[in-house]
C-alpha cells in the first residue's frame, strides 16, 4: 500500500459523523461503501456501513486507505488477519506451510 505523500485535511464531529475542510469530499467519497481496502499487503476488505463516518473504527478505516493511521485512531483500526503466520511451519500431516518469513510480495 502506498502512503500518500501529502497529508489529509479535514475536521470529523465524532458525535453525528459530520465531515468538513479541504479533504471531506475525498473521506466521504471513501467512506461509501460497500467494503474498502484495509491492512498491509496484502490488502484485505473490510465491509463499510452507511453510518461508518460516526464511529471511531469508521474514520480509522477511511483514513487508512492511503494514510498512515495517527496515535489517537491506532487502537479503533481492525486487525487485519489474513490466515498466513508469521513463521514457516511443518504441520501434523508433516506437509510445509509457508508463512510470511518465506513469501514474497
Amino acid at each position: 500500500m502506498v502512503i500518500r505523500d501529502t497529508s489529509l485535511q479535514f475536521t470529523w464531529h465524532d458525535q453525528t459523523g459530520e465531515v468538513n475542510g479541504r479533504d471531506a469530499d475525498i473521506v466521504l467519497a471513501l467512506a461509501e461503501g460497500p467494503v474498502i481496502p484495509f491492512g498491509p499487503e496484502p490488502m484485505g476488505w473490510h465491509p463499510i456501513s452507511p453510518d461508518a463516518l460516526g464511529t471511531r473504527q469508521g474514520i480509522a478505516l477511511v483514513i487508512g486507505v492511503a494514510w498512515a493511521i495517527t496515535d489517537a485512531f491506532g487502537k479503533d483500526y481492525p486487525v487485519h488477519d489474513d490466515g498466513i503466520r508469521d513463521t514457516t511451519y511443518t504441520d501434523a500431516d508433516g506437509v510445509i506451510v509457508l508463512g510470511r518469513d518465506r513469501i514474497t510480495y
